[in-house]
């Protein structure tokens, strides 16, 4: 993969958000002040409150400082880089060991977002987790995700001997505001991916509705694709729900 390439597509992206910075070549005392904030921010997101998760935090504070150390050699060979690139690099390092190829123009457009919202950040909100997590995720699951934030809660159903999931979301109608239609497949993994990464979560025999139409089935279009692929209702096991975390929302506002 070409870093360049990368590098090309997001500052497609960071350049329409203009900032003082981005026209601002620092002094070396400047950048290396800069630098040292970063550290720290990535340094600070230790979390030592709860033993559960020191292991976790010692290995992703290895994993900094090795990035720390590449932008270091990044500012020596790069010396007139601005700080919204040197960041863009911080950031492409992890991008660089994506399960997935990047070669996807979506995934693109989703790291490229990641990573001018990563250059504006000053809230300390956003960690290398959420390159990580989008990192292993390809287009398919990508969109899936972005489908299922249409609404609070989406319905959800298993069947057959092996707890087929077939998951349903709702897509808007263009040009008619307010309104969606149902559709559903068989999930090949995809749910899973999304529930394993912590951006969705599943709530097991629990039938969604409309408060103020109980009457309709929600999920109509979730029946029809069991219909089509042989089950019976003699197959069909639980109701359930699938909906967004906190962090798959959070995520969403980053990446789409």
């Amino acid at each position: 993969m070409d870093p360049d390439k990368i590098l090309d597509t997001a500052k497609s992206v960071s350049d329409t958000t203009q900032t003082a910075i981005d026209a601002i070549k620092p002094p070396d005392e400047a950048k290396n002040t800069i630098w040292g904030r970063v550290a720290k921010t990535f340094q600070n997101k230790r979390n030592l409150k709860n033993a559960d998760y020191d292991n976790k935090n010692i290995i992703l504070q290895e994993y900094q400082n090795n990035l720390r150390t590449k932008t270091q050699e990044f500012l020596k060979l790069h010396p007139d880089a601005t700080f919204n690139e040197a960041n863009e690099f911080l950031l492409m390092k992890q991008i660089d060991d994506s399960t997935y190829s990047l070669n996807d123009e979506y995934m693109r457009d989703r790291f490229a977002k990641l990573i001018a919202n990563t250059a504006m950040d000053s809230s300390e909100d956003i960690t290398p987790l959420f390159s990580d997590v989008l990192s292993k995720l390809n287009k398919k699951t990508a969109t899936l995700l972005v489908k299922l934030n249409n609404v609070n809660q989406n319905p959800l159903a298993y069947y057959g001997t092996n707890r087929t999931i077939i998951v349903g979301y709702f897509e808007s109608v263009k040009e008619t505001p307010n309104m969606l239609y149902g559709e559903a497949f068989i999930s090949k993994g995809e749910l899973d991916q999304l529930v394993s990464l912590g951006l969705v979560s599943i709530e097991n025999n629990y039938q969604i509705s409309v408060p103020t139409n109980p009457q309709k089935d929600l999920y109509f279009a979730i029946k029809k694709v069991a219909e089509v692929n042989g089950f019976t209702d003699s197959d069909f096991n639980s109701f359930a729900a699938t909906m967004l975390t906190d962090f798959g929302k959070k995520f969403i506002s980053l990446v789409y």
